[in-house]
């Protein structure tokens, strides 16, 4: 038996909380695959005893749990109203990993609901009809805030589509290869929005109208062979939850 304890008391460790969150789900799919009987699960602690989390961590229960003071609450998954109706008219928006499949397909349609400008970030940059691509690795503070003094007080809206899963079991893994998943998807987006928003309140403008990251269901589910491309996924939802 595994439990990884976890804490939202701020936002760097919600988004750490939500990293670990996301590879214990990934590597508890493995583990099952492989006939494990090893148990994984997370519990979230926000302002219990320490006699309430010992309980906790002693107990038989399985499944991912939040502990708040003397009240225990199991994770379930919930189906969500998906109309979210957002105004992209007249906005200039940049997207991260633009170039990309998703990207350029998210480029389109917001380009047909009206959006005005649509900057595509990725290091290796190609024409894109209605686009303007600029080469910026969003891994690299240095390239991100080049970008950032440059545009960044233009942009009304960020999209973070950038990432990459980096596929093997969890034995095949060590910490490079997590810091390979985590720098574009999770290190870029935060890079690329704090610049932003820097360069916005440099010219006394309010920050970004939308700021939308892409996620994986690998990061609610776990996904066998994924446990780098969960956890990076993980901390971004953290993020966005915060």
């Amino acid at each position: 038996r595994l439990v990884a304890c976890t804490s939202d008391a701020s936002e760097a460790s919600s988004i750490a909380a939500g990293c670990v969150e996301g590879l214990m789900r990934a590597a508890r799919r493995e583990a099952g695959l492989a006939g494990s009987a090893l148990v994984l699960r997370t519990l979230a602690v926000d302002d219990a005893s320490h006699e309430d989390v010992a309980e906790e961590l002693l107990s038989d229960r399985e499944d991912d749990a939040l502990l708040e003071k003397n009240t225990i609450s199991v994770r379930r998954l919930q189906p969500v109203d998906e109309s979210m109706p957002v105004s992209v008219n007249g906005l200039t928006i940049a997207i991260s990993g633009g170039t990309g499949a998703l990207g350029q397909r998210t480029a389109k349609h917001l380009l047909k609901r009206g959006a005005a400008r649509i900057l595509l970030l990725a290091r290796n940059t190609t024409t894109v009809d209605g686009c303007e691509v600029y080469r910026v690795d969003v891994s690299s503070p240095e390239s991100v805030s080049r970008f950032a003094v440059e545009h960044g007080s233009s942009i009304d809206g960020l999209i973070h589509a950038a990432g990459l899963c980096g596929d093997g079991a969890l034995p095949s893994r060590d910490l490079e290869s997590l810091r390979k998943a985590l720098k574009p998807k999770l290190e870029g987006a935060l890079l690329l929005s704090a610049a932003v928003d820097a360069a916005r309140q440099a010219c006394h403008k309010p920050p970004v109208q939308m700021d939308v990251a892409f996620s994986s269901i690998s990061s609610l589910l776990g996904n066998a062979g994924q446990t780098d491309y969960a956890c990076s996924n993980g901390g971004l939802d953290a993020r966005a939850r915060y």
